[in-house]
């Protein structure tokens, strides 16, 4: 940034230069790998490919078409409410 360009976005800090965010785009935070399972697959083995591999989500695919995506949070709001689990 030039000095100049500084002088003027602190001349007037509600204009839309102070909006930084809009000069980025998705593709630069989005992961650029993508992990998919089939849907049939047992959750015990999800959780383990996705914790060693340290991803929080991955699309679930069946016969090349989207079917959704499970989260860790997804298993987590499972055990929570008893849909996964000894006590289940």
């Amino acid at each position: 940034m030039v000095a100049a360009d500084l002088v003027e976005r602190f001349a007037g800090p509600d204009g839309p230069e102070w909006d930084v965010r809009s000069e980025h785009y998705v593709a630069e935070v989005m992961t650029g790998r993508m992990f998919s399972l089939s849907p049939d697959l047992n959750v015990v083995e999800a959780a383990r490919l996705m914790t060693n591999r340290r991803i929080h989500r991955v699309i679930i695919v069946e016969d090349g078409n989207l079917e959704g995506i499970v989260s860790a949070m997804d298993f987590v709001r499972a055990v929570a409410e008893g849909r996964l689990g000894p006590w289940t």
